[in-house]
């Protein structure tokens, strides 16, 4: 981790014996989503780290659907993770496709307290997802910090709430865009998660693999104040996007 340039070897150690994982961890850089499934909120949401509490490259799970046809039934179509961007410079995720897997996703990032930085829905010439920091239209200003990170089958939404009220937070109207902080809803867009549109396509579902880049195992709180980054993640530049 770059924050260990500057500390001490007791701490060093002190950080590598308290690492956070998550319900479930491979002892290399591919983390699994843990049988029972991730959740669709900030408090269900599972923490991403490995038992060497080394960088994460790869973040696997399943989409399961409703497992019925025909209209819209509440279903598995959201999955939510609490994640550790350690290099903000490089940090970027992005979608992978296979004939068995998720066909159509899309990605969401939200700060410490949910409120929403970014989302992608298509990237290039296909239905894939990605969220990168350098991006040329729109670049990410991030720090280091805890984060949270939910994959949706298309087009299930990230919502906020204003005034009793709950609206799109990003207003993703064109799908090849990646989306910032300010939508063209601000009120809705400057609340924490409310929740979720429904997923359009009920057969929009199955595995996914997302690589990752600039993302580490979750330290323990305890280790994160002592570095003093115990209010990173919470706070960040807003910009128009």
């Amino acid at each position: 981790m770059e924050v260990m340039l500057y500390a001490t070897p007791v701490l060093m150690a002190g950080l590598a014996a308290l690492c956070l994982v998550g319900s479930t961890a491979l002892a290399g850089p591919e983390w699994e989503e843990p049988t029972g499934d991730a959740g669709n909120t900030l408090g269900t949401a599972i923490s991403v780290g490995t038992a060497t509490g080394g960088p994460i490259s790869i973040i696997k799970g399943k989409l399961e659907g409703n497992g019925v046809g025909g209209g819209f039934v509440a279903g598995d179509f959201q999955d939510m993770f609490r994640i550790y961007i350690e290099n903000p410079a490089d940090f970027m995720i992005e979608t992978t496709w296979s004939d068995s897997g998720l066909p159509d996703p899309m990605l969401f990032l939200f700060d410490r307290e949910g409120v929403g930085i970014a989302a992608s829905n298509n990237f290039g010439d296909g239905l894939q997802s990605r969220l990168d920091t350098n991006d040329a239209d729109m670049p990410l200003q991030l720090e280091a910090g805890i984060y949270y990170l939910a994959i949706t089958s298309a087009m299930s939404e990230a919502l906020g709430s204003y005034g009793g009220e709950t609206g799109s937070m990003f207003g993703m109207t064109d799908p090849d865009r990646l989306y910032g902080q300010w939508g063209p809803i601000e009120y809705f867009s400057q609340s924490p998660l409310a929740g979720w549109t429904d997923a359009t396509d009920t057969a929009n579902y199955g595995e996914y693999e997302m690589l990752v880049h600039g993302v580490g195992s979750i330290p323990a709180p305890g280790v994160l104040s002592m570095l003093g980054f115990g209010a990173v993640g919470l706070r960040r530049r807003r910009r128009q996007g």
